[in-house]
């Protein structure tokens, strides 16, 4: 919709004028068309426009056109806010952002990204940060910033320092200065892990239903992992392990000291921690003692042979019915199907983290029916993103990790029978509907999914202790990825 004057009027004032309350020096016409991109980004996303100075302030932060933290004198007059509010926010936010470890994070991911896409990037990481300080911004329509880009920087910035001369700031801009400056000390992070998860994977450009969903996923993930009780993998009372493919071995060490380790023999100590010893000083332990009883000493650690390790594969199979959990379940405050993602994802980080002594490849299905399309390719799109990095790398013809399909159902189980014959196997099939024959396979466990929790059938009887979660929906999910995660391997 074309704006009227008025509106013209009104919000160009709004970012002339707040132009100048730029903090990182005065405003430079190389680099006004830089910030008029950026929140011409966030007015494209139906998102709020935050004062232009302070969209400045933070997107040259990210994209590192700060030079040093002393660039912030800044000789610009604040003489149009309210005393010390400009002080302040320099001291709580710019200060703060310079500083940050979650910042710095964002940065290195902004920079990483392809040219044409940093303006998007950074206007997603300042809408981040001042969404969760309280500064929601201000809706501007993407028509008026189109045609403030369209006119000489020079112009921009008289227009907004002669408007200043002649009045104090408007106040929608001084509020969210004050907004931001009241509201960045009660921060516990800068960024929520859920923005720093979408700026170093890039989905943060995707569109609005992935990101959201996205986002609920990681949250959801949190939630369940919160009441995962502590585990470790129960061995299989066969005996034997079968060896790894030698195609694989190039990407482990083949034995020999290969890392290291705060646990070892006095043999395998780090010759450089013999520093710590202080045999001047007889009454009291020295740094070298303190360290040993802390276990924060380094020993050379070896690696067996990837050859002498056992395979163990864990297959996830997600039935083409969980279309049907596209829904809200009141319980949950979530998508059934976001949980079932969430639980996948939850499992395999755990298997990643405590699996370290097997050879571990972990196989995800999205089922389909024959030649069919796809129905859960929003679903698989969403696991990859969630699981790139474990996904990425390797060699041979393995590959990552991890390994994600879209298959039917006689696809699924060849490569199951070929998995099974090569080393251990774990299936766990998810679907919506019960079925029945997977309770007889002591090897593949079935969850059913529904608004209540996933019920579960199948696989080796837990061990003795473990008491079913009634009436919490989170424990529920928890005890399920429990109960696949301590089958015998």
């Amino acid at each position: 919709m074309e704006p009227t004057g008025r509106q013209y009027e009104w919000a160009s004032r709004y970012l002339c004028e707040s132009f100048w309350f730029q903090r990182y020096g005065q405003p430079q016409a190389q680099h006004v068309s830089d910030v008029l991109r950026w929140a011409h980004a966030l007015s494209e996303e139906g998102l709020g426009v935050p004062p232009l100075g302070m969209l400045a302030d933070i997107g040259h932060l990210a994209v590192r056109h700060v030079a040093s933290e002393r660039s912030a004198a800044s000789t610009c007059d604040p003489r149009r806010l309210p005393s010390g509010l400009l002080r302040r926010y320099e001291d709580y936010v710019l200060g703060r952002l310079w500083s940050d470890r979650d910042f710095e994070r964002a940065v290195a991911a902004v920079s990483s990204c392809e040219a044409s896409r940093i303006p998007a990037s950074v206007a997603f990481l300042v809408h981040r940060v001042c969404a969760r300080s309280g500064v929601a911004g201000v809706d501007i329509n993407p028509a008026i910033l189109k045609r403030l880009r369209a006119q000489p920087v020079n112009a921009l910035l008289a227009t907004g320092w002669d408007a200043l001369d002649s009045a104090a700031a408007m106040p929608e801009i001084t509020d969210q200065y004050r907004r931001m400056v009241e509201g960045f000390p009660e921060l516990g992070r800068v960024l929520s892990p859920a923005d720093l998860f979408e700026l170093e994977h890039h989905t943060a450009l995707s569109g609005f239903s992935q990101r959201l969903a996205l986002r609920q996923t990681l949250e959801l993930i949190d939630r369940i992992g919160s009441r995962l009780r502590s585990w470790s993998p129960r061995a299989d009372i066969r005996p034997g392990s079968i060896a790894t493919l030698a195609s694989a071995a190039s990407r482990y060490p083949t034995g020999g000291l290969s890392s290291l380790a705060n646990r070892g023999s006095i043999e395998s100590l780090l010759q450089s921690q013999l520093i710590f010893m202080d045999t001047t000083r007889d009454d009291r332990p020295d740094l070298f003692d303190i360290k040993w009883v802390r276990d924060e000493l380094l020993y050379y650690s070896r690696d067996d042979s990837h050859f002498l390790r056992p395979r163990v594969t864990y297959a996830f199979v997600l039935s083409t019915d969980l279309v049907s959990t596209r829904m809200h379940y009141a319980g949950a405050g979530a998508q059934g199907i976001l949980l079932v993602l969430a639980s996948v994802v939850l499992a395999i980080r755990q298997l990643l983290q405590v699996m370290t002594r097997v050879s571990l490849r972990v196989v995800i299905f999205c089922e389909r029916s024959g030649m069919s399309e796809n129905t859960l390719a929003d679903e698989q799109e969403l696991l990859d993103q969630l699981l790139r990095a474990d996904r990425s790398g390797g060699s041979g013809e393995t590959g990552g990790t991890v390994q994600l399909h879209s298959a039917d159902r006689r696809q699924i189980d060849a490569v199951c029978a070929e998995c099974s014959e090569a080393g251990r196997l774990r299936v766990l099939q998810i679907g919506r509907r019960d079925r029945p024959e997977m309770s007889r396979s002591a090897d593949a466990m079935h969850w059913t999914v529904t608004p209540e929790g996933p019920v579960v059938r199948g696989g080796v009887s837990p061990p003795e202790g473990r008491t079913a979660a009634e009436g919490d929906v989170w424990a529920s999910w928890a005890e399920a990825v429990l109960a696949f995660l301590e089958q015998p391997v």
